[in-house]
């Protein structure tokens, strides 16, 4: 399985990321991941799909989106690419405060933080007017 990839093509619709979970459970356990890590690994890739379907066409008509898998001999790597709006990656980042996340000032950009936060890897590549790619990665556990 070292070095296989799948990709999958949705539609921008919330009614679609039960889709991708179901797809990452099955390549996470045949690739023997925790229980822990399945559940961080689906919630990171949620995220990033939801913030697609908040974020990414704003000015622009919503296209799909494309989420690939790369099971790799040290671990899966995650793209979720669309063609949407893109944004400034170099803009400011904001350190937020998990434990204080219903204060409204929280803004935009804390769903990426989370992302951070539960992949071992994660890097954002976007263009404005052309739509952006968020890579995570996870390794797999030597404990496994």
């Amino acid at each position: 399985m070292a070095n296989d990839t799948l990709s999958l093509t949705l539609p921008t619709k919330s009614d679609y990321a039960g889709v991708i979970r179901l797809m990452l459970s099955g390549i996470c356990a045949r690739m023997d991941y925790s229980m822990d890590d399945i559940e961080n690994i689906k919630l990171a890739v949620s995220e990033a799909y939801s913030n697609v379907i908040k974020h990414a066409f704003k000015q622009k008509p919503a296209s799909d989106v494309t989420v690939t898998f790369c099971m790799l001999a040290d671990g899966l790597k995650i793209c979720i690419h669309d063609q949407g709006d893109g944004f400034d990656v170099n803009g400011k980042k904001t350190e937020y405060d998990f434990d204080n996340l219903d204060d409204p000032s929280v803004g935009m950009g804390v769903g990426l933080t989370f992302i951070e936060s539960l992949m071992d890897e994660m890097n954002i590549d976007s263009t404005i007017g052309t739509g952006t790619v968020v890579t995570m990665f996870k390794k797999k556990s030597s404990f496994n």
